[in-house]
């Protein structure tokens, strides 16, 4: 389930972010350690994540604008 629109997708339409000590990182295999979420591949969905202060609280970590663009690019392809 995208964790910005809430609607239910297969796995494979959807971006995995995981939380680690370094920082969020992109899971491309589904396999990383720690906590993670998942968002649709729909720029609305990415941007919703990242500007919702509700999502930073629920789930410990904010999306960055950094991220946002590595989401983007990904969607892209």
């Amino acid at each position: 389930m995208c964790v910005s629109c809430r609607n239910m997708f297969p796995k494979n339409q959807l971006v995995r972010l995981v939380a680690t000590e370094s920082g969020v990182k992109v899971d491309g295999t589904g396999k990383m350690s720690g906590r993670g979420v998942y968002l649709c591949k729909n720029r609305q969905c990415i941007q919703r994540a990242a500007k919702n202060k509700g999502f930073e609280r629920a789930h410990g970590f904010a999306v960055t604008e950094q991220l946002q663009q590595e989401l983007e690019k990904l969607i892209e392809k």
